[in-house]
């Protein structure tokens, strides 16, 4: 048998030929799951990109995003060449909305979060309209009382004598529970609750209260103005007992008229045309005040908030002070309807001022002094000697026709005139104890609660 030969130029090509055949041969799809931009991607390896499925065309794929014209082919809009990537599956229409499944338990409370900060202060609130007058409160404010800010009371109106020891009675005197009496004819003070009208006491402070004439209070204590004695003793509220008697360095003579501003005690002295200003806290002088020499018969005084003002008992003016150091503001007259005027009286914005002789009350405006008006409530305020401010009226002692009359603070209109059945005889003070009026009967030595 003839042996067949192979040249080497027939083994070269057949060799080649099997190289490239295994070379281009296919030999399936590699699966990397979800397309990452970072990573490189060989022929054949396919991902899953937005919904779609894609097959590598190139070796060293990467940065190419799957899907876009630019670098897949089979995708809408196509530009590449050579492309990169291929279209296996598109992403199919989403399907209709399946039924809604049943609630599922509810989960277990999460623990609370943070405060959040603090927002704005919201715009104030409109003013709301006020309220019903409240009970009577059992913890009452001195100092309030003392500055003529009153308190609600019982209310239980009469006539008292307190088992005779009242005696001439001028001035009264409201502490927020008590009832304090100047019982001029008695050289003594009286005190009852105001309650019910009964006696807790009478107090002569050692036999140094001599023809008292004015009592204030100042939150803690009881001041009285001896007129023959030319000094002003001080008792405990609580007891009656004397702190001390006080002739402001011999300038105190014939005190009459007295006044707190919530830090001193004022005196006018009408003997000596002059007002004396002590401290309340140890009767001390802290100066005496000749208001340029027009003072005259200085008698009851007022504090405003800010001024003292003086009723000129023999003249047809007022005198308003500052409180702070004594000098004048100025003279009124009330455009001359000021007559032999007794006791002013502090409403808030006004004086009002008792015109003995011209049987009338004038109001002026406390800021300026000019006159608002003067008032006779139709002819029944008679020799007036004292007023009363209650809030809401003034009250009127006409110490002639032994009547009181009221009048509406608002524009001194007479709300009425009472006689307190027959018993005011010659009404000499008033005072005020947050319910009632107590009138001092000078002539009945009596008190009448209205």
């Amino acid at each position: 048998m003839k042996r067949q030969s192979f040249s080497g130029r027939l083994l070269v090509p057949l060799l080649c030929g099997m190289f490239l055949a295994a070379t281009n041969a296919t030999f399936g799809l590699t699966w990397e799951t979800t397309w990452l931009p970072g990573n490189t991607y060989k022929v054949d390896d396919a991902v899953q990109y937005l919904g779609s499925s894609y097959i590598s065309l190139a070796h060293k794929n990467r940065g190419n995003t799957p899907g876009d014209p630019a670098t897949t082919e089979g995708v809408a809009g196509s530009t590449c060449s050579p492309c990169k990537w291929s279209l296996l599956a598109e992403m199919g229409v989403p399907g209709a909305m399946g039924p809604l499944g049943p609630m599922g338990p509810m989960g277990l409370t999460g623990a609370s979060g943070p405060t959040g900060p603090m927002g704005l202060t919201g715009a104030t609130g409109p003013t709301g309209a006020q309220g019903p007058q409240g009970s009577p409160g059992a913890n009452l404010n001195p100092l309030k009382i003392a500055m003529l800010q009153w308190y609600n009371a019982a209310n239980i109106p009469d006539h008292f004598t307190a088992g005779g020891d009242i005696n001439i009675p001028q001035a009264l005197a409201f502490d927020g529970a008590h009832i304090w009496v100047a019982n001029r004819g008695g050289n003594s003070v009286t005190e009852l609750n105001a309650s019910d009208g009964s006696k807790v006491g009478t107090f002569t402070a050692g036999g140094e209260i001599n023809y008292p004439v004015a009592l204030a209070f100042d939150g803690a204590h009881i001041w009285v103005s001896n007129y023959h004695g030319n000094s002003v003793t001080e008792l405990n509220a609580s007891d009656g007992s004397k702190i001390g008697t006080f002739t402001g360095d011999g300038d105190i003579k014939g005190p009459f008229g007295l006044a707190f501003d919530g830090a001193h005690i004022w005196v006018s002295n009408s003997l000596a045309t002059s007002v004396t200003e002590l401290n309340a806290n140890d009767g001390s002088k802290v100066g005496t005040y000749a208001a340029g020499g027009v003072l005259t018969n200085p008698g009851y005084v007022v504090f405003d908030g800010a001024h003292i003002w003086v009723a000129n008992s023999n003249g047809f003016f007022l005198t308003e002070l500052n409180a702070s150091d004594g000098s004048l503001v100025g003279n009124f007259s009330g455009g001359g309807d000021i007559n032999t005027p007794n006791n002013p009286i502090f409403d808030g914005a006004h004086i009002w001022v008792a015109n003995r002789v011209g049987n009338s009350v004038t109001e002026l405006n406390a800021s300026d002094g000019s006159k608002v008006g003067t008032f006779t409530a139709g002819g029944d305020i008679n020799t007036p000697s004292c007023l009363a401010f209650d809030g809401t009226h003034i009250w009127v002692a006409n110490s002639l026709t032994n009547s009181v009359t009221e009048l509406n603070a608002s524009d001194g209109s007479k709300v009425g005139t009472f006689t307190a059945g027959g018993d005011i005889s010659t009404p000499s003070f008033l005072a005020f104890d947050g319910a009632h009026i107590w009138v001092s009967n000078y002539s009945g030595n009596s008190l009448d609660k209205l």
